[in-house]
């Protein structure tokens, strides 16, 4: 695992968690400082160099690494509040299936609100093992050019169908930058660089990524649109870049932050929303926020550990063949 990478899905995963907590730094707009978007431009690289397994292997490790933890945020979050008498449960077994559609409400996101980035995430995933099924190793190519022509032709339709809505999403262009960024930096040669300095640039990515985050979002038909769109590859290339160039971030507080980061994802707006139920809202005290925060954290690394891995484990595990001997455990 690229250490870098561990590091910015920590990153991403507390930005999203800035964004719902309600900060909006003095301006009329809040941001994510792109956290979804780096989380895609992620995805879109490191899946590219799965292209060589088994598509079935392929789709069932995806399935048992996102589906447990997000199927168990959404049923606690329908037992934390309101129970089945304010949950339809159609919406909650399309929900779970990652299937797109419209709640009874007529929104398109499912249960658990922030599960509308897995759907996008299952469908990549889905695209991507047909592919492999069809042309084997060049499936990254196959599938950045179906992403970059569904998406341009819905975009242009202006259906408003939830299907659409979906596979037009703009986000998934994210996943196309990642693929590019894989065939970009897979060939690149480690230069003699001198390693203190190069620690700096990583930091500087993000913070310049960061002021134009912050400033006003541009309109669609602008350059600066075009600019803010490529923060996240920016971002996600220097810390390949920098990885490769033997300045791979390897620190086990980063590490486990990058663990945790998935379950941060899932569980803050419960536990924003479980504030909020009680009278506490928390973006109005930065104490409550930082404690908040901490709080999160730990619990997700807990719920990593406990759960996330044992699941993956139970469901990836190969059952053994007859006459095949108990791998012996390692000696540490």
């Amino acid at each position: 695992m690229i250490g870098n990478l561990q590091l910015l899905r920590g990153y991403a995963a507390l930005a999203v968690v800035v964004y719902h907590l309600g900060f909006t730094y003095g301006l009329p707009h809040g941001t994510d400082f792109k956290g979804v978007a780096i989380f895609f431009v992620i995805s879109g690289f490191l899946m590219s160099g799965f292209a060589h397994q088994s598509p079935a292997v392929f789709l069932w490790r995806r399935l048992a690494r996102i589906a447990p933890l997000y199927w168990a945020s959404t049923f606690l979050m329908v037992w934390l509040f309101g129970g089945w008498a304010w949950h339809d449960w159609r919406d909650v077994a399309l929900s779970l299936a990652f299937v797109p559609h419209l709640d009874a409400r007529g929104t398109w996101q499912p249960t658990l609100g922030v599960g509308w980035t897995l759907v996008l995430e299952m469908w990549f995933y889905l695209l991507f093992a047909g592919a492999m099924a069809l042309v084997g190793r060049r499936a990254p190519l196959f599938v950045a050019g179906l992403l970059v022509a569904l998406v341009a032709v819905l975009q242009v339709s202006g259906t408003r169908n939830v299907w659409a809505l979906y596979l037009g999403h703009l986000y998934n262009l994210h996943f196309v930058l990642g693929i590019a960024l894989f065939y970009a930096t897979r060939s690149m040669k480690r230069p003699a660089v001198e390693r203190p300095m190069l620690w700096l640039v990583l930091p500087l990515v993000m913070g310049i990524g960061a002021v134009i985050c912050l400033s006003e979002p541009p309109p669609p038909d602008s350059w600066s649109h075009v600019i803010s769109y490529m923060v996240p590859a920016s971002i996600v290339g220097a810390a390949v870049w920098l990885a490769r160039i033997g300045a791979d971030m390897q620190n086990r507080w980063a590490m486990r932050l990058g663990d945790a980061s998935y379950a941060v994802y899932l569980l803050h707006t419960i536990g924003i929303e479980w504030f909020r139920q009680k009278g506490v809202i928390l973006h109005e005290s930065v104490g409550w926020s930082v404690a908040f925060v901490v709080a999160l954290v730990a619990v997700s690394y807990a719920v990593f550990r406990l759960f996330e891995v044992p699941a993956r484990t139970i469901l990836t595990r190969r059952p053994l063949r007859s006459g095949q001997a108990k791998p012996e455990p390692a000696v540490m």
